[in-house]
Order: structure tokens, then sequence, then C-alpha cells
């Protein structure tokens, strides 16, 4: 049996979200924005996906899932950073 190979991005952006306020100030409405920590973040992105179709490319996985996805003696993950195996923002390819 082959082995499943998987791509990996580590984002660390999806760790807080951003929370907006309106705040009344000297007659004025003025919005506030704090950023709050996510209870169950979803920090890793697949990116590619060989012989397996349990898991899609573009799927955001918890720590869990991907501590189990570690785990597994039939898989073989690749981690990186944000961008190092696809980049972002580009559609032309360069």
């Amino acid at each position: 049996m082959k082995k499943t190979v998987i791509e990996i991005e580590y984002d660390a952006s999806f760790k807080k979200k951003e929370i907006r306020k309106t705040v009344k100030k000297n007659g004025r409405k003025l919005v506030e924005r704090t950023k709050v920590d996510v209870k169950d973040p979803k920090c890793w992105e697949v990116i590619t996906v060989q012989d397996n179709s349990n898991w899609m490319p573009g799927q955001r996985l918890t720590e869990a899932q991907f501590k189990l996805l570690t785990k597994m003696n039939s898989t073989t993950v690749r981690i990186g950073l944000p961008g190092q195996f696809r980049k972002h923002g580009n559609n032309r390819g360069y």
C-alpha cells in the first residue's frame, strides 16, 4: 500500500478574530476594534494530497485533527509556513 503524502501550511493569523464594537464618545459613534482568541482555531490548511480522498485541498484543520493526521502510519505529512508550498493572492501563477 502506498503512503499518502499531504502538504500542510500553518497560518497563525487564524488564532485570533476581530470584534467590532460601536462606542458613543462626545456625541459621535465610533467603531472600536479588538482582537480576541478563538476557542478552537483552524490554523492548518491542506495544500496538496496524493493518493487519498479523505482530505481535500483548501480544507482547514483544528489542532486535534492535525495531531491525528501526523500520528497515522499511512501518511507522510510535509509542514510549511504560509506561502511556502503555494503563493497566496496571485492567480496568474507567478
